[in-house]
Order: C-alpha cells, then structure tokens, then sequence
C-alpha cells in the first residue's frame, strides 16, 4: 500500500500577510488585531461615536506613514474644520509635513465630489507617483454633495435627504466606480473617517448603529474597524481629581488582510495619543501572559504588589534608550503572545493537499 504524503500544514498566512506592506496604528497590540497594521495602497475605514479617537487614530497613522517614507505625503482632508496643527505638533506628529484641505485653505466646504477630484489628480491623472500618498478624510459624515451646495433654494428637509438619504451614497459609489479602486495600483492609500448614528427605524434584527454613505464603504475598504469608548482615565493628584484619558474598544470587523472580528481594549493618555505601553501590558495581564516581558517579570520580582500602571510610571522616568529598548521588549512579548494564541485556533492542515 502506497502511503499518502503528510498533508501540509497551514502557515502563519493568516497571522501576518508578508506581501502586504503595513502602516503601524502605533501600538503593537492593535496592529496585531489588524493583521500587521493598516494596510498600504488599500482604503482603510474608521467608525466611531464621538470623541472616540477617531481623528486621533488618523493622525498616528499619519505620522508613522511619514515615518516609514520620508519623502511621502498625507494629504488631510478637513471635513469639519477641527484639525489641529498645534496639537498634531504636540503629540510629536511632524504637521508641517501634513497638506490640509479645509473651508479656510481652499475658500468652500469640501464636498465628496472635491475628495474624488482630488483623488483622481493625485492618483490617477498624475501618471506614476515617485513618492507613497496618505489621503485621509475626516470625516465623510462633514462631506457635503455639491448638488446640495449648489442648491441653495433647496429646503431644508430635502437637504437633509439629499445628504443623509441617497445623495452622499451615490456620490461615494460613482467616486470607487469611477477610480476602479486606484490606491491598488498607484502608490496611493485612503483612510476615511465615518461617524456611527443611531438606526432609528431599523427593524428588530437590524444593526443598532450605523453610519452615513450606503454599502459603498464597506464593499471597498480592505479593513473596517469600529471604535467605542468604554470608560475614563481618573486619577488625583494633591485632592484634585481630573481625567487624563479613556479606554475604548476596537473591533476589526472587515479585514481582507488579516483574522477578522479582532477585538482589543486599548487606552488613550490626553496630550499622549494610544498609551501603547499601558495598553499592551494591560493586554498581556489579562490573557496571563504578563511574564512573557522579561523586564516586567523582573520587576514584578523586585516589587510588593507591582501593578502594569506602576511600572509604566518608573519606565517613563527613562533615558531614551533604555526606554525604547524597553518599549521594544514588551512588542516582542505581545508580538509572541498573540501569535501563540491565533495559531492555537487556526486550522491544523490545508483543507486541499495540492
């Protein structure tokens, strides 16, 4: 009898798509959830309440966009006129390497016709871009349609349908239709921003919220991911009790480059952006893993009652190097943490032994 040959084993393939090239959000635990971090050259799609840290989670990626090309551009589409500079410049962001397009650099409120011109220039008309592009709209929900801008006799209630209803559907269609998806081909990544709303009329099986635009969104982006603020970040300092950041959840739930339906707690420090220390040491402590960082389980020997929070505070108190070799370990940690896990629930073998 001639034996079969032992099917082959599946590899990391889900765990990390090596032919994508990524973005880190700047915090190992979410780009684990993302499948490497946001994916280049593709549309990415944020979808929040707010306050969330939406337009925060934009500008770390924008900033570790320009980290990762140098010579690269992120252009910033200002829907609701709240960006700002000086606090992007705050948080280490460079922001005069940022372009923005707002009511007061170009004289009207964009419109999603404006954002599908500008993508048209910069991606399609201007032959092969020597450099990678960053467009970031934030957020669809500010965009208007210029069938309603134009329209100015138009009443009240059909601008709120046009907007609201099919008009900004239509438009955000025609617009992917249109470009046949040319951030695939054209050095080119686009990352919209979307604000959820209550499905008021939705049925008793129909999600409980939703966001402006139609299907279009969700049929063209690589990956999807829904923020939801779950708590505060308290503490007192000589009787005064202020908060200082928030905790939210993330949950991946379209990725065609990664596992889907990734969920991670994550925590924001104001002035700070993802605390990504914190929220990775938190991480590893509530899957019992908080051992796999050698520098927290010598500190955790070295202590009574060590807590992540107090070592956080020591680590921060640093030289730079220690600090980011530091930082760097926990990476690590988390990076083997979330690989052993993932891997204990994908298949064993290939379905087909080809």
């Amino acid at each position: 009898v001639k034996l079969e040959e032992e099917p082959k084993k599946i590899g990391n393939y889900f765990l990390h798509n090596a032919k994508i090239n990524y973005v880190s959000s700047g915090c190992e635990l979410l780009d684990r959830a993302l499948g490497g971090g946001m994916a280049q050259n593709r549309v990415f799609h944020i979808v929040g309440g707010s306050g969330s840290g939406k337009s925060l989670q934009a500008l770390e990626f924008a900033a570790n966009f320009l980290i990762l090309h140098p010579k690269g551009r992120v252009i910033y589409v200002d829907s609701e006129t709240a960006y700002d500079s000086g606090y992007a410049d705050a948080l280490g962001i460079p922001a005069d390497r940022i372009e923005i397009i707002n009511i007061e650099t170009v004289g009207k409120k964009p419109s999603i016709e404006d954002l599908h011109r500008l993508l048209k220039r910069t991606f399609v008309d201007g032959g092969i871009n020597k450099e990678e592009i960053l467009v970031v709209a934030d957020s669809i929900d500010g965009l208007a349609v210029d069938k309603e801008m134009l329209n100015s006799k138009a009443k009240d209630e059909d601008l709120h349908k046009q907007e609201y209803n099919t008009a900004k559907a239509f438009a955000l269609s025609k617009m992917f239709k249109n470009l046949n998806d040319p951030t695939c081909t054209n050095k080119g990544t686009l990352l919209l921003i979307s604000q959820i709303r209550d499905n008021v009329g939705g049925g008793p099986f129909s999600a409980k919220s939703i966001y402006t635009g139609g299907k279009a969104l969700l049929f063209y982006a690589s990956q999807q991911m829904w923020i939801t603020e779950t708590g505060k970040l308290k503490k007192t300092i000589k009787k005064s009790e202020r908060v200082y950041g928030t905790e939210i959840k993330c949950n991946v739930k379209k990725n065609r480059v990664g596992l889907p339906h990734r969920q991670v707690k994550l925590f924001i420090r104001y002035g700070f952006g993802i605390w990504d220390m914190y929220t990775n040491l938190m991480w590893l402590k509530d899957e019992s893993r908080i051992n796999y960082s050698a520098s927290y389980a010598k500190y955790e020997k070295a202590n009574t009652k060590p807590t992540p929070l107090d070592f956080v505070n020591r680590v921060e108190d640093y030289e730079d190097v220690e600090f980011f070799a530091t930082n760097d370990e926990i990476n690590a940690a988390v990076n083997k943490a979330w690989n052993e896990i993932e891997t204990s629930f994908l298949p064993k073998r290939r379905k087909y032994n080809n």
